[in-house]
């Protein structure tokens, strides 16, 4: 690959997809191996080793990318970082109202009564609700970022959002340990 590599590439025009929330799955798996086909260490072995570590260089920033733009949480987050706007890193609360974080607390709280309760069905509800509620965040971030390109909104969407995640990998934990 003898393509030089820019300081700041950006990773929808690496995979040659249209820099939006709502992206081709199929596409953007496809582009990647298409792309990590080019830049496997057996097909740069016979170059020197300047074109082996672009290549290599190359591959590195295909994975990252590819790992940014298959998640939505974080692709949403790259947009708004591509568009000017910094998500801050998990449990900023900054912007987010105090309905909001007061819910929070109201689901910590539930879950940690099912874990000290042990009880599976009252934690499988409350899995269901936060994943409902994802779901609804993840479209509304969908049309803040490609139809209205509201990007302050979806910015603090996006914080809500890395809570409610945050949650379900927590209430995952729960279910490990009510497992054991």
């Amino acid at each position: 690959m003898n393509i030089p590599l820019k300081k700041n590439p950006d990773y929808f025009e690496i995979f040659a997809i249209a820099p939006k929330f709502h992206i081709d799955m199929g596409s953007l798996n496809t582009n990647f191996r298409d792309f990590q086909r080019q830049v496997h260490p057996d097909k740069t072995a016979h170059l020197g080793d300047a074109e082996r570590r672009l290549s290599m260089q190359w591959a590195t920033l295909a994975n990252e990318a590819y790992q940014t733009l298959k998640k939505p949480l974080d692709r949403a987050s790259y947009l708004l970082r591509i568009n000017g706007i910094e998500t801050h890193s998990e449990g900023h609360v900054d912007g987010l109202s105090e309905e909001f974080l007061m819910e929070q607390m109201e689901w910590r709280e539930a879950l940690q009564e099912t874990i000290e309760n042990a009880d599976i069905k009252e934690l499988d509800k409350l899995e269901r609700r936060i994943k409902t509620k994802l779901t609804g965040h993840l479209d509304k971030l969908g049309n803040l970022l490609d139809s209205e390109q509201s990007y302050t909104a979806a910015a603090n969407l996006v914080k809500q959002t890395r809570f409610l995640d945050r949650l379900l990998s927590e209430i995952n934990n729960a279910y490990e340990l009510l497992e054991n």
